[in-house]
C-alpha cells in the first residue's frame, strides 16, 4: 500500500481501524521489543508507523492510550461528566443532548454575544482525550466540511481546545429517529416516500463524492423540523469511509478492517463485520435495514413493495442487492407514482393493480383508460369482459358502445406488438397508436369518433403532449364541422380547448383568432344554460391566457364575464361548479395592480371555496397556497412564511419529480425569508431549486430565470458581489432569449446587475445603460432605483449636475408610491444615502443610513444584513469624536458577523475600526 502524492492527510476510520488492530498485537510483546516490530510491520508506511509508535508510547506512559480507550468503547458504564455550562472556545455548553462510545453532542450558543443562534457542538469525550480520536474526529470533520447536500447536517465550525479536545460545530437539529417520527407524525404513504427518496438522494450524493456512510441506522437518520417542513437529514460520519483518502486501497482488504464494536447490531452488512473491504453496497444495506423499520404506516400493497425493497436491499450477498443507491430511489419514485417496482415486474395481477391505482382519474373520465390498461394485461377473453363492462356503464347506446370497444381492442392489439411480453407500454405511445389508426377508422360512425378524438385529446394534454391534444381537438373540430354543427356546445368546448393549448406554446395571436370564433358562436345557442356553460369554459380559458401573455386587464375583464355565469348555472342546478381556477387569474390581476389587500380577500375566498367542496390537496391548492403567501409577503405580514411552507410541502407530495412548480415553491419561501434577513435559511432553498431545475433540464426557462435572480440579490445583500455578477449574467441571458425587451424581469435584471458591478468595483459599468433603463421604465417603481443608481453612476464619474438631478427627480416620484412594501421603501432609503455619499453629502448621506437601519428595525428586521450595513456606513460618516460612533459600530458589529463572511468589504471597514 503506497501513499499517493499530494499533501498528507488524517488517516481514515478504516486506516486507524488496521492501526488499532496492530496496537492490540503489538502490546502483547515485551515494551523493548514493539518500536521494531513496528518497523518490520509497516515498513512501507512511514507515516503509519510514526502514528503507531506515538500510540504505544502515549500508552506506556499511561497517558491516553487507544487499549483504554476501545475498552472504554465496550463498557457499559454510567458515562461522561455532564459538561453542561462549561464554556469550549467561543461556544457555551447548554444541555447534552447524547453521548456514545466516542464522543458527546451538546446543545451550545456563542458565548461571545456576537449573535443569536442555538448550533450542536460535538466533542471529544472528557474522559477519553487520545491522539488517535483526534486523528478520528479530524478525519469526520474534514469529510463533514467536503459535503453540502440539504439532506446532510452542516457544519460551520471545528478546532481543538488547550486541553487537546477536538470538537466541530454542526447545525441544530430538533428532529426524532425516522421510524418512530413516521408514528409520532403519522405520514401518509406520500410523506414517507419523500422523505425515503431524499435519504436515497443524500446517500447518491455521498456516494458520487467517493464517500461510504458505513454507520446507517434510525439514530443517524432524523427527521427534524426546518423552515420547509418535516426535512429529513443524515447525520454522524464517525466511521466513514472516503474512498480517495491518499491511499491506494484496491486489493489490500487488511486496510479495511474495521473494529466490530463500532458497528451498530441489526444494521451493518455482514462483509463489513466479516471484516471484508466496504462498498457502497454496505450503505445500500443498512438502508435496507432501516427502510423495513419504516413499513408499519404502510398497508395492503404499498407496505408489500417497501418491504420487497427493503429485503431486496439487504440481502447477504452484496452482488444480490441493488447496483446502486439510484436503482433503490427509482423503485421508491414507482411506487410514487403508483407504478409497479422493479422487483414485481413479473407479476401480472399486481401490475395491474397498479395500473389501475395510478390511472384511477382517467377510468372515471371515459372508457379509454380502462381498456388500455386492462388489455395490457389480462387474456382477450377476459379484457373483452371488462372493457364490455365498463363501455356499457360508460355509455348508453349500446351499439355504439360496441363500435367502440371493438376498435379500441384491435387498435391496441395493432399497435402494441409488445403486449403479454412483460413489457409496461407508455401511456403516451398508446395514445399515438390509438390517434393513427383512428384517423383511418371507417367501422366507427362519427359521434363516436368524436367523443374518442376529445377523449385522446384530455388524455394528451395531461400528459403534456400538447401537439398530440391538438391534432386530436383539430379532427374532432373539423368532424363536427362536416356534421354542420360549426356553432354547437362542443364545437366552442373543443375550439377554447384548442386555443388554451396554443396560448401555452406562445402562439397567442392564433388562440385569439380561435377564442373570437368561439365567442361569436355564443349567441347561435338556443338553450340558455347552454350558452352560459359555453360562456363560462370559453372566458375562463381565455382571461388564463391572456394573463399569460401580460395582457391584465384584458384577463380580469374575460375572467370576470366568466364568473357572471355562475348565478345562471347554480340556479338551474348545476353540479360541480368551481370558481377556484377564475378566483386566481382575478387575483392575480389585483396582485399586479399592486391591490394586494384585494387580491388577499379573493385567494382566500377561492381557497376556502375549494376546501369546502373536497378538493384538497390539489394543484389549484397548491395555486392558492402560493399566492396567498406571496401576497402576504408583498403585504409584510410574517404569517406569509406558514403559507410559502405548506406550499413547499404540497408541492413536493405533487411533483416527486422535478418541475417548474415544485422549484417555484423552494424560490418563494427563500424570498420570504430573504426579505426578514435570514438569508443562511434562503440560501440553502435557492440552490435545492436550483439543482431541481438542473435535475430536470428546466434550465432555460423564465422560471430558472428568476431562481437565479433569487440567489443573486442573496449574494449581494451579503456582499459576495463577483458570485451575484455571475448569477446575474446567467439570469439575464436566459430572459433576454426568452422574453420580450419590454417584459420587467430583464429591466430588473440590468438594474441589478449595474449594482452589482458598481458594487464589485467594475470600471466597465456605462451611465448611458442605466439612463437608458430610466427612459425606458413604465413604473415608478422601475424608475425610482433606476434614478438612484445613475446619480451615483453620475457622481462617481464627477458629473454632480446630473447626479442631482436624479436624486431629486426620485425623491419627487418617491411620495406617489406610499404603499410601496418594505423591501423596496428600504432599498430606495439605501440607494439614496450610496448616491449621496458619492455627492460628498456627508450629512445628507449619514442621516439615510440611519433612516434605512430604522425602516429595517421598525419592520421587525433587526438583523437584516443591509441594517448592519447601514448602521456601518453611518459610523463612517461620523466625525471620529461623536459619542454616538462607537454604539453605531456595536450595533453593527453583530450582525455583520452572523451574515457576512471574508473577504466581504463590511467586514473590512469593520476590521479597520
Amino acid at each position: 500500500m503506497s501513499p499517493k502524492s499530494g499533501p498528507a492527510r488524517p488517516p481514515s476510520a478504516e486506516q486507524l481501524a488496521r492501526l488499532e488492530a496492530l496496537f492490540h498485537e503489538a502490546l502483547t510483546l515485551p515494551p523493548e521489543q514493539r518500536l521494531a516490530w513496528v518497523d518490520e510491520q509497516l515498513a512501507d508506511e512511514p507515516a503509519q508507523a510514526a502514528l503507531l509508535k506515538d500510540m504505544l508510547l502515549h500508552d506506556e506512559a499511561e497517558t491516553a492510550g487507544l487499549t483504554g480507550a476501545v475498552e472504554d468503547f465496550r463498557r457499559d458504564a454510567s458515562g461522561p461528566r455532564d459538561r453542561s455550562g462549561e464554556k469550549i472556545d467561543r461556544y457555551r455548553l447548554l444541555s447534552r443532548i447524547r453521548y456514545g462510545g466516542m464522543a458527546e453532542v451538546y446543545r451550545a450558543a456563542r458565548d461571545d454575544g456576537q449573535f443569536d443562534h442555538e448550533v450542536a457542538l460535538k466533542v471529544v469525550r472528557s474522559d477519553r482525550v487520545r491522539p488517535a480520536l483526534n486523528q478520528l474526529f479530524a478525519a469526520e470533520r474534514a469529510l463533514m466540511a467536503s459535503l453540502n447536500h440539504p439532506h446532510i447536517t452542516q457544519i460551520y465550525d471545528g478546532g481543538t481546545t488547550a486541553q487537546g479536545e477536538a470538537y466541530f460545530v454542526m447545525e441544530l437539529l430538533d428532529g426524532q429517529p425516522l421510524p418512530a417520527a413516521l408514528e409520532q407524525h403519522g405520514l401518509d404513504r406520500s410523506a414517507l416516500l419523500g422523505h425515503l427518496g431524499d435519504l436515497c438522494a443524500a446517500l447518491g450524493y455521498l456516494h458520487g463524492q467517493l464517500v461510504i456512510h458505513r454507520d446507517i441506522k434510525p439514530e443517524n437518520v432524523l427527521l427534524c423540523q426546518t423552515p420547509t417542513g418535516l426535512t429529513v437529514k443524515l447525520l454522524d460520519f464517525g466511521i466513514a469511509a472516503q474512498l480517495d483518502a491518499g491511499f491506494e486501497l484496491e486489493g489490500d482488504e487488511e486496510a479495511l478492517t474495521q473494529a466490530s464494536g463500532w458497528h451498530s447490531p441489526g444494521y451493518t452488512a455482514p462483509e463489513v463485520l466479516d471484516e471484508r473491504a466496504s462498498t457502497t453496497a454496505a450503505d445500500i444495506y443498512s438502508l435496507g435495514k432501516l427502510i423495513l423499520d419504516c413499513t408499519s404506516p404502510l398497508k395492503g400493497r404499498d407496505r408489500a413493495e417497501l418491504i420487497a425493497i427493503g429485503e431486496h436491499a439487504s440481502q447477504p450477498d452484496p452482488e444480490r442487492r441493488y447496483a446502486g443507491v439510484a436503482a433503490m430511489a427509482e423503485d421508491l419514485v414507482r411506487m410514487q407514482r403508483l407504478e409497479p417496482i422493479s422487483l414485481f415486474r413479473q407479476r401480472r395481477m399486481h401490475v395491474l393493480g397498479r395500473a389501475l391505482q395510478r390511472n384511477g382519474w382517467a377510468v372515471a373520465a371515459g372508457i379509454v383508460i380502462v381498456i388500455a390498461a386492462s388489455i395490457w394485461l389480462l387474456r382477450e377473453t377476459e379484457l373483452r369482459q371488462v372493457a364490455e363492462q365498463a363501455l356499457v356503464q360508460a355509455e348508453s347506446e349500446r351499439d355504439r358502445a360496441a363500435l367502440m370497444r371493438d376498435f379500441l381492442l384491435n387498435a391496441f392489439n395493432s399497435s402494441n406488438p409488445r403486449l403479454n411480453q412483460g413489457e409496461e407500454p407508455r401511456l403516451s405511445d398508446l395514445v399515438i397508436g390509438q390517434l393513427e389508426l383512428l384517423e383511418s377508422a371507417t367501422e366507427l360512425g362519427p359521434e363516436a369518433r368524436i367523443d374518442l378524438l376529445e377523449t385522446f385529446g384530455d388524455l394528451a394534454r395531461h400528459l403534456g403532449r400538447r401537439e398530440l391534444s391538438n391534432r386530436a381537438f383539430e379532427q374532432a373540430r373539423a368532424l363536427l364541422e362536416d356534421q354542420g354543427r360549426r356553432h354547437s356546445l362542443e364545437w366552442i368546448g373543443l375550439t377554447s380547448e384548442l386555443a388554451g393549448n396554443l396560448s401555452e406554446d406562445g402562439l397567442h395571436d392564433r388562440a385569439v383568432e380561435l377564442f373570437a370564433s368561439g365567442e361569436a358562436a355564443l349567441d347561435r345557442l338556443p338553450d340558455p344554460l347552454d350558452r352560459a356553460r359555453a360562456a363560462r369554459f370559453l372566458y375562463a380559458n381565455w382571461g388564463a391566457s391572456e394573463q399569460r401573455r401580460g395582457q391584465h386587464d384584458e384577463a380580469e375583464r374575460l375572467t370576470r364575464l366568466a364568473l357572471a355565469t355562475t348565478p345562471t348555472l347554480q340556479a338551474a342546478g348545476e353540479p360541480d361548479l368551481d370558481d377556484t381556477f377564475m378566483l386566481v387569474t382575478l387575483g392575480a390581476r389585483q396582485s399586479s395592480r399592486r391591490d394586494y389587500d384585494g387580491a388577499l380577500e379573493t385567494f382566500k375566498a377561492a381557497l376556502h371555496a375549494h376546501r369546502s367542496q373536497g378538493h384538497e390537496r390539489s394543484f389549484e391548492e397548491l395555486a392558492l397556497l402560493g399566492w396567498i403567501g406571496i401576497t402576504k409577503m408583498a403585504l409584510d405580514q410574517p404569517e406569509a412564511e406558514q403559507y410559502l411552507v405548506e406550499a413547499n410541502t404540497l408541492a413536493r407530495h405533487l411533483f416527486p419529480q422535478p418541475t417548474v412548480q415544485l422549484t417555484g415553491t423552494y424560490v418563494n419561501l427563500g424570498r420570504f425569508l430573504l426579505s426578514r434577513g435570514r438569508p443562511a435559511e434562503a440560501e440553502p432553498l435557492f440552490l435545492r431549486a436550483y439543482a431541481l431545475a438542473a435535475e430536470a433540464g428546466i434550465t432555460q426557462t423564465p422560471s430558472h430565470a428568476v431562481e437565479l435572480a433569487a440567489m443573486a440579490l442573496l449574494t449581494m445583500d451579503t456582499e459576495r458581489f463577483d458570485e451575484a455578477l455571475d448569477w446575474l449574467e446567467q439570469a439575464l441571458a436566459i430572459a433576454d432569449e426568452l422574453l420580450a425587451p419590454e417584459h420587467r424581469l430583464p429591466s430588473s435584471l440590468r438594474l441589478n446587475l449595474i449594482q452589482a458591478r458598481i458594487e464589485a468595483g467594475r470600471p466597465d459599468t456605462d451611465l448611458s445603460e442605466t439612463l437608458a433603463l430610466v427612459d425606458n421604465s413604465d413604473s415608478p417603481n422601475q424608475r425610482i432605483p433606476a434614478l438612484l443608481l445613475a446619480a451615483r453612476l453620475a457622481a462617481e464619474q464627477q458629473q454632480p449636475d446630473q447626479a442631482r438631478a436624479a436624486l431629486h427627480e426620485a425623491q419627487v416620484l418617491r411620495p406617489e408610491l406610499p404603499h410601496a412594501v418594505i423591501a423596496e421603501r428600504a432599498r430606495w432609503t439605501w440607494l439614496t444615502a450610496l448616491a449621496q455619499e458619492a455627492l460628498g453629502d456627508t450629512e445628507a448621506a449619514q442621516a439615510s443610513f440611519l433612516a434605512t437601519a430604522a425602516e429595517y428595525r421598525d419592520a421587525g428586521r433587526d438583523h437584516h444584513p443591509r441594517r448592519g450595513r447601514a448602521l456601518l456606513r453611518a459610523a463612517l460618516l461620523a466625525p471620529a469624536d461623536d459619542p454616538g460612533r462607537q454604539h453605531l459600530i456595536d450595533q453593527a458589529r453583530p450582525i455583520l458577523l452572523e451574515h457576512l463572511q471574508e473577504p466581504a468589504p463590511s467586514l473590512a471597514l469593520l476590521d479597520s475600526l
